[in-house]
């Protein structure tokens, strides 16, 4: 299925570079595609090569490239930045938010657990909600866009309110 793009008012993403690390599947194949989808030019990066590659063939080569990338060695991530920068030109980084994401999805990827269908059946206070990879490829699609330019500092929890009704998490006090 090759990569359908939205009218050129619906690309939030247009002129954008995207390296999407464990782009191969799960989250950060849906990452990818949904990029794709709005108008950026997607790097996979990950460690799964035929699927990587597999990914890349299916967006189409003109809106997405593999790269073999090994996230714990330093010299796999310098390579999959450099590759992505010869590529396709200069690309910035949105620390501030990309950091975050993929913080919070190492942290998170316990208390998550997906099954096949790429659902979870973690308890939220959002009856009937269940944890979707779109829905943490959503938040990130409008973290990299121009629409949360002005967002900072603020750490986008996309869990159903898990961390809100957790009192482990000692983010509030019982009363």
């Amino acid at each position: 299925m090759e990569c359908t793009q939205l009218p050129l008012l619906a690309k939030r993403l247009e002129g954008k570079v995207a390296l999407i690390t464990g782009g191969a599947r799960g989250i950060g194949e849906c990452m990818a595609r949904l990029f794709c989808k709005h108008g950026a030019k997607v790097v996979i990066a990950d460690i799964l090569d035929e699927l990587g590659q597999a990914v890349q063939d299916n967006i189409g080569t003109e809106h997405a490239t593999y790269v073999h990338c090994d996230v714990s060695k330093e010299s796999n991530v310098e390579n999959a930045i450099n590759n992505t920068a010869a590529e396709l030109g200069n690309f910035g980084i949105r620390v501030n938010c990309l950091s975050p994401y993929f913080v919070y999805t190492e942290v998170t990827k316990e208390f998550f657990k997906l099954d096949d269908a790429g659902t979870s059946k973690i308890y939220s206070n959002l009856k009937g909600a269940v944890l979707r990879e779109e829905d943490v490829a959503q938040a990130t699609l409008f973290l990299a866009s121009d629409e949360s330019k002005y967002i900072s500092g603020h750490n986008l929890a996309v869990d159903g309110g898990y961390t809100t009704i957790n009192p482990s998490f000692g983010l509030f006090s019982p009363s």
